[in-house]
């Protein structure tokens, strides 16, 4: 008998295995994202062996092979919550986590948590919200959230205007569908980038000031369908009176990205928080 089991399980763990083969030969090459976005299971574009050549979002424009594949969602283990401080999770990228400890000085009376790791753009994101609201959705008492450099981008996470439009939606009904009532939920727009980089500073992966601009009207467009139910911190205004149209006349962003400077990162914790306060206390966001 034990020889029996024995041999069923190796049978059994030989058939995986080759299932698991069969699958990474049947995937589908891709460049982007948006070529995976019709598979449930292999939903994201990703650098594998014997894929098609596509530009890497991690490798600033490094040159890898592609192919769409499974990616599991990083785990939010999130610390209990503190006694008399209300609730705030950030969901966004790198520009969040730019800012994320000076919007934390600001807010010192509420406890503030960030979603685990860069929360990338909005097919990750639409795969991995319900784990990133953690084992209790109820817990929170603001949300704030942004997708957007990473769907733009000339790289390998790259979906159509279209595409983030319907992911985007998709995130922010799973958001209200666990929230709680009377909390308060707030989309950031999405930060510029410089229209005319100089030859030193190259965005890398290339992202079009242009597409920004684009990018927050679809998403505008899609937040405006809650009536009373989102609320809108306008980070790209604040940037763009900062610097002018373009990055005109900016000193707060750097080399080879869209991010910032610690000044530039001080400037949108501070707005920031001020959107949060004057939303926090709201009944109704009508």
């Amino acid at each position: 008998k034990m020889a029996a089991v024995v041999l069923q399980v190796v049978l059994l763990f030989v058939g995986l295995l080759t299932f698991a083969s069969a699958s990474a030969d049947n995937a589908t090459d891709c460049t982007s994202d948006q070529d995976c976005l019709a598979n449930p299971v292999n939903f994201r574009c990703l650098n594998v062996t014997g894929g098609k050549p596509c530009v890497l979002d991690y490798g600033y424009n490094l040159t890898g092979v592609c192919k769409c594949a499974p990616q599991s969602c990083l785990a939010s283990n999130y610390p209990p919550a503190m006694a008399g401080k209300k609730q705030y999770l950030v969901i966004g990228d790198s520009i969040s986590d730019g800012y994320f400890g000076m919007l934390k000085a600001n807010l010192s009376d509420l406890q503030l948590i960030h979603a685990p790791g860069n929360n990338g753009n909005t097919n990750w994101g639409s795969h991995c919200i319900d784990g990133w609201l953690g084992s209790d959705p109820q817990r929170w008492d603001v949300i704030t959230f942004n997708f957007g450099l990473h769907d733009l981008a000339g790289d390998n996470e790259h979906v159509d205007v279209s595409s983030y439009q319907a992911k985007l939606n998709d995130i922010i009904h799973a958001i209200l569908s666990k929230y709680k009532i009377g909390g308060t939920v707030l989309f950031a727009t999405t930060t510029p980038v410089p229209t005319k980089p100089s030859e030193q500073c190259i965005l890398l992966p290339p992202r079009l000031e242009s597409d920004v601009e684009a990018y927050n009207t679809a998403a505008l467009g899609v937040v405006g369908g809650y009536t009373c139910q989102l609320g809108v911190c306008d980070l790209f205004y604040e940037v763009d009176q900062k610097c002018g149209p373009g990055y005109s006349s900016c000193d707060i962003q750097p080399c080879g990205g869209p991010h910032f400077t610690q000044d530039g990162y001080k400037l949108l914790a501070d707005k920031l928080a001020s959107c949060v306060r004057k939303h926090l206390n709201k009944i109704s966001l009508c």
